[in-house]
């Protein structure tokens, strides 16, 4: 039995902060999705009691190692090769740390929602040719598009981290775009494979 008291008790900014870090710690380990870490940071940032943080973890290891690169299994880099065709990934899955993507004459959709992550920062490398990619993240997620562009259009609409939310997933785009286009954007509040 807990403290019977703990749901009523007031939550503090730094016990929301280490809920947020606990949170990052599943999300790398696997426990838990982009998408669930997402909401549950949001979710815990707009948390007033400490009964609602502990519900955030209560179904979490009560203890989730720090990531640490020589205890894990080497993630394989992911490379993808698309030509005149058309690639989508979407639903559950495991991205790696590292990435890579050629995309020619074709298009290429990426839904990391429910992707989960190797590391709190990952890296996808693209090469797109006249094609196009289209990349979405959960809400929260933090992403950085660095790809150059040649005769070309790259478009990033998410809203950033929750304010506030601590350590998010990190997201890298590195790469180079000529005459073709790339989009990343998050998604909306309601999800449409949600019943």
């Amino acid at each position: 039995m807990g403290d019977p008291f703990l749901g009523v008790l007031r939550a503090s900014d730094a016990e929301r902060q280490q809920t947020s870090r606990r949170l990052q710690g599943a999300c790398v380990e696997g426990y838990l999705t982009l998408e669930d870490f997402s909401d549950r940071v949001g979710r815990a940032m707009a948390a007033q009691t400490r009964g609602e943080l502990a519900e955030l973890t209560r179904d979490l290891p009560e203890r989730v190692p720090a990531p640490a690169r020589d205890r894990q299994l080497p993630e394989r880099p992911v490379s993808t090769t698309v030509v005149m065709s058309g690639v989508e990934r979407a639903g559950v899955w495991r991205i790696a740390e590292d990435s890579s993507l050629l995309v020619v004459l074709g298009s290429c959709k990426l839904d990391l929602r429910r992707a989960t992550i190797a590391a709190s920062l990952t890296t996808i490398h693209v090469r797109i040719v006249l094609g196009s990619m289209e990349v979405i993240v959960p809400h929260g997620v933090e992403v950085d598009l660095e790809a150059s562009c040649v005769l070309s259009s790259k478009v990033l609409r998410v809203s950033g981290p929750t304010p506030g939310g601590g350590y998010p997933p990190r997201i890298v785009i590195t790469g180079v775009i000529v005459a073709g286009s790339l989009t990343v954007r998050d998604s909306p509040a309601d999800h449409e494979w949600r019943a």
